[in-house]
């Protein structure tokens, strides 16, 4: 096919839903003669998404041809509006010949990032065995205990698309990465790890899990270790290597003095890619991090979070499929709740049984608090981490009346006099 096709300006960007963005693709028939080329356009985006094309202008109908003169410049605009649907959308534009179909088409991509606050993002390098697959594989894992912390902002996408999204500032609103690595390699490459330092820099966190991710960055036989991503192991996962697991580490044990994860469940860790490919890292803490779970009766660390007031992380050397369903959703929904602040129920028991009460929870859109002496004011944040209400606390015994917020979970935040706070999920029923 005698002709070009390239990008004029990015390749993506963030949208907003209902508002209209635009992507510019620039193409030229370097031919000698006039030729006519077809313009499709496909996407995976959601049907509460829509898209459109202009070429040079012109509102085009995808499917169609336009002739070009040779050597002409064509410019081809992909405007697309985001529903309300949290998604990392693929628009793809093919050129094809219409006199000789049968040559190779030339093919774009662009993506649009909107709504997404909690991001899944699926390695896209091969699986340990080199039976193909990738991590998209077990994507789902993640997503179900995104779906089981009740986060409405969730969304799924590649390391690939990941990198692109990063590198034109498309990530703004996401809060939290989960970063499923899995059994594949190599896991995290030196030219996606500056934008991952770039989120987590601006206030960001990152779950990441998978056996033999510490063993390929940290021990020198895997031949994938390099000081880029070395550093970021020791330097944002705060972790460091011990050995490559074997089969005796069968039982991903809870650190029960942690106080994030003391309460999750003891779990199973399952041979999920067969055969001999079972590998749970044994890891050590370093630079601050704190160990979360061990494996079986031993010292052998299997899990490690960090926060230096900026940022958290969270890391397994197992990966969330490897885990029983319950298992999984548990150590996924216990990240998010600590990314958001929020305090889960165990923790939210233990202060409320030092005398404060807010009640009732789940409410129509009233709530009565009690032994909030102190406290000088309590704030309301929507399923994204908005802020959507601010009320004074006055006394220790409050109404409060919250009639104004549509029904679903919200986060209250009750604020000392001293500066600290306590967080309670409180839902509403409309």
């Amino acid at each position: 096919i005698n002709y070009t096709l390239g990008n004029s300006g990015a390749a993506s960007t963030m949208g907003t839903s209902g508002s209209p963005s635009t992507l510019t693709l620039t193409s030229i028939n370097t031919g000698t003669s006039s030729e006519d080329f077809v313009y499709t356009l496909s996407t995976d985006a959601p049907g509460d998404w829509s898209a459109s094309l202009m070429v040079n202008g012109s509102a085009f109908t995808s499917g169609s041809s336009i002739t070009t003169a040779a050597g002409a410049t064509n410019t081809i605009d992909v405007i697309i509006t985001p529903g309300t649907s949290p998604f990392v959308a693929t628009y793809t534009v093919t050129v094809t010949s219409l006199a000789t179909p049968s040559s190779p088409s030339l093919i774009k991509k662009l993506y649009v990032i909107g709504n997404v606050t909690d991001l899944v993002v699926s390695n896209t390098g091969g699986l340990g065995s080199g039976t193909g697959g990738n991590a998209t594989t077990w994507e789902a894992v993640y997503m179900a205990g995104l779906t089981a912390a009740s986060e409405p902002g969730a969304a799924k996408t590649t390391d690939v698309i990941l990198k692109e999204l990063g590198s034109t500032s498309s990530l703004g609103n996401v809060n939290n990465i989960y970063y499923n690595v899995g059994w594949t390699f190599p896991s995290l490459t030196d030219d996606e790890i500056p934008n991952i330092e770039n989120f987590l820099d601006n206030g960001g966190n990152l779950f990441i899990a998978g056996q033999d991710m510490g063993w390929e960055i940290m021990d020198a036989t895997s031949g994938y270790g390099t000081p880029t991503n070395q550093a970021f192991f020791t330097g944002y996962l705060h972790g460091g290597f011990s050995a490559d697991g074997g089969s005796t580490n069968t039982l991903l044990k809870t650190v029960t003095s942690d106080a994030v994860y003391g309460t999750a469940a003891n779990a199973t860790i399952n041979n999920y890619y067969g055969g001999s490919y079972f590998y749970p890292d044994e890891l050590t803490t370093a630079n601050g991090g704190i160990s979360i779970f061990t494996y079986n009766s031993t010292s052998k660390v299997g899990g490690l979070r960090y926060t230096n007031g900026t940022y958290k992380t969270v890391y397994l050397g197992v990966g969330p499929e490897m885990l029983n369903t319950t298992n999984a959703n548990e150590v996924i929904t216990i990240a998010h709740d600590w990314f958001y602040g929020i305090i889960t129920a165990v923790e939210a028991d233990a202060l409320f049984n030092n005398g404060y009460s807010v009640y009732p929870n789940p409410s129509s859109g009233q709530i009565t608090i009690r032994g909030f002496e102190g406290f000088k004011e309590f704030q309301v944040y929507d399923a994204t981490g908005k802020l959507v209400v601010t009320k004074p606390l006055t006394s220790g015994v409050q109404e409060i009346d919250l009639n104004e917020l549509s029904g679903g979970q919200y986060i209250g935040r009750f604020i000392h006099e001293n500066g600290s706070f306590i967080n309670e999920r409180i839902t509403f029923v409309k």
